[in-house]
């Protein structure tokens, strides 16, 4: 299956990614299971680094099985340049870790912006730091379509 994005943006530019003529034919669940395997392929174990803050984040077998709850294909597409993301997206907050999971020191949220199918999306990207680790793992990302307020 071949991915398109455009790459080569100019400072500024809101990144756009549209779903292609052979994902149009995949259902949710199809849609879902190629792209955790992609995820598997491309992302696993990579730490990538993030230019705000500069932290190593890596993509945990665990994020890649989160794919598993998202229901729109918007959402599922945009695993396609979850690399990206964890690289270029603003930090927003970092708190404790309320669920107190064992080994979690904080949860830190960052946010994105881009197109998807046309329509502008924020995404806000959940990292998580574990104790005595200088890496970040990636955990989950959520999708807010914003309106755009259009004169009439």
């Amino acid at each position: 299956m071949l991915i398109f994005m455009e790459i080569s943006l100019h400072e500024g530019q809101i990144p756009e990614i549209w779903e292609n003529e052979k994902e149009k034919q995949l259902t949710i669940d199809g849609l879902r299971r190629f792209y955790k395997e992609f995820s598997r392929k491309n992302f696993r174990q990579h730490p990538y680094i993030n230019k705000n803050t500069g932290w190593k984040i890596r993509i945990s077998d665990q994020g890649i099985g989160e794919i598993r709850k998202f229901r729109k294909r918007e959402h599922i597409i945009l695993v396609r340049i979850l690399d990206i993301m964890l690289e270029d997206s603003i930090l927003s907050s970092t708190v404790p870790d309320y669920k107190n999971n064992p080994g979690i020191e904080n949860v830190s949220y960052l946010e994105y912006r881009c197109k998807v199918n046309g329509k502008l999306y924020s995404v806000t990207l959940t990292v998580k730091k574990a104790y005595n680790d200088e890496v970040r793992f990636f955990y989950y990302y959520k999708l807010t379509d914003i309106q755009i307020n259009q004169k009439p």
